[in-house]
């Protein structure tokens, strides 16, 4: 199939072109939280867009109340602090967990925050899974979850990435 700007990439190679870093970033993130979520264990289900979205699950945490919310697994203690700095109010962890625009809000504006600080992609990612407040300085190449920088590497510079077709 070909796409009307450029006759010889098809709809999905052509999205894949533009995507923004701030756009890989999240799609990065993503993949790393819930891109193989398996809904239906019995029949190996992987989860919908919309699923993921929805997902809940305890955040690892000491305090047993702290969940980790839909799409891309914001806690809620990170939700109470910071809702109001990436979406400009407070917000439930049951209205975040049902509202997919807000997911989205947040998470674009973590992130434009986080890039504009002159933080690297993997830093990002790794401030996301373990907080800004152990994180090293801004494009240092030292992570707090190594293991979590390195499959988000694999999503961010795989072979989705920057494809040329």
């Amino acid at each position: 199939m070909q796409n009307s700007t450029n006759p010889t990439l098809t709809p999905i190679q052509s999205f894949i072109q533009k995507r923004t870093k701030e756009q890989k970033i999240k799609d990065s993130i993503a993949e790393n939280e819930t891109g193989g979520l398996v809904i239906d264990k019995k029949k190996n289900t992987l989860a919908t867009e919309e699923e993921k979205y929805l997902y809940r699950r305890s955040a690892g945490t000491k305090d047993p109340t702290n969940e980790a919310l839909g799409k891309y697994q914001v806690t809620s203690d990170e939700l109470k602090t910071y809702s109001k700095i990436y979406l400009g109010r407070n917000i439930s962890s049951d209205e975040f967990s049902k509202d997919r625009n807000a997911q989205e809000t947040y998470m674009d504006n973590k992130i434009k925050k986080l890039s504009k600080e002159k933080h690297t992609p993997e830093q990002v990612a790794d401030i996301h899974r373990r907080g800004i407040k152990n994180s090293s300085p801004a494009g240092s190449d030292i992570y707090q979850d190594p293991k979590y920088v390195r499959k988000f590497q694999r999503n961010y510079y795989g072979p989705l990435s920057d494809i040329k077709f």
